[in-house]
């Protein structure tokens, strides 16, 4: 094989001319190969912007929230509210959305988380009063799941209530010495009005919520007469969970010793316990 790259004859061997042709081929095969890539490369940064911006991680932003209850139009007992988040939010530091309150209480321990995006809690009007329940969460209250995205918005609701009854017709205060109880617990009944003897303690509802326990229930005893208006009870929470205690005075259950009239409406309260360790 003879080559010339300045006029002047240049002969290889027959071997070395053959290892030369073998090797240019493959050589060249690489390198367009590597160009190839490139060009898919080039391609695929252009159409993302260039410059690997559009490898950039999305700005986070903090969900929205909806507060809503589960009675429609005026309230005149216990209320169930539910704050549904547009995304999940992450865990609340003090374990219970921080929120302002007027014209209710809410109802120690009732803070129940439904997943990641919603929760609930109950809410009990004031008692004999007509008003409205008012419910500020402030910003900054929750975040995003990751944290980064704290709510700048504050957020409000509002629900009217009645719980007024007539001078003459039985209502009941119901509440407990400890917000929350590990297991039997004293409830203190105050009524407004002499009930009597009309007053026993199978007059008394109870049941039990959000406890994954299906069997869970409570018992009432140990009725105590204080004055013409005040009684207390013992209730035992029977369950192997946690829950809400539900005691309600149903519509009807007590009369008035003088008026002779009877509650137009359910009186209900809710009480929490833990199940002691």
């Amino acid at each position: 094989m003879t080559l010339s790259a300045t006029g002047t004859p240049l002969t290889l061997g027959r071997r070395r001319a053959a290892e030369l042709a073998a090797w240019q081929p493959r050589s060249w095969r690489w390198l367009e190969l590597a160009m190839a890539l490139w060009v898919v490369l080039a391609g695929l940064l252009s159409g993302c912007g260039g410059g690997g911006s559009g490898f950039e991680p999305p700005v986070a932003t903090a969900p929205q929230l909806t507060i809503s209850s589960n009675v429609a139009g005026t309230a005149s007992g216990p209320v169930t509210l539910r704050f549904k988040f547009s995304a999940d939010v992450a865990a609340f530091p003090s374990g219970s959305l921080p929120f302002a309150m007027s014209g209710a209480r809410q109802i120690a321990g009732s803070f129940l988380k439904v997943s990641p995006s919603e929760f609930t809690t109950v809410v009990q009007p004031d008692v004999n009063k007509v008003g409205s329940i008012s419910i500020t969460v402030p910003a900054g209250a929750f975040s995003d799941s990751s944290g980064q995205a704290p709510s700048t918005q504050s957020y409000t609701f509002s629900q009217p209530y009645s719980t007024v009854v007539p001078d003459t017709e039985p209502l009941v205060d119901i509440s407990a010495g400890a917000s929350t109880a590990s297991g039997p617990f004293t409830i203190t009944l105050t009524f407004n009005i002499d009930v009597g003897s009309s007053f026993t303690l199978d007059k008394l509802s109870l049941s039990v919520l959000g406890s994954s326990d299906p069997l869970a229930r409570a018992t009432s005893s140990a009725l105590t007469k204080v004055s013409a208006t005040v009684y207390t009870a013992l209730i035992t929470p029977v369950s192997t969970t946690s829950g809400l205690v539900v005691v309600t005075m149903p519509k009807g259950a007590v009369t008035g010793l003088v008026s002779g009239v009877s509650n137009s409406r359910d009186w209900q309260y809710g009480f929490f316990y833990t199940k002691a360790p």
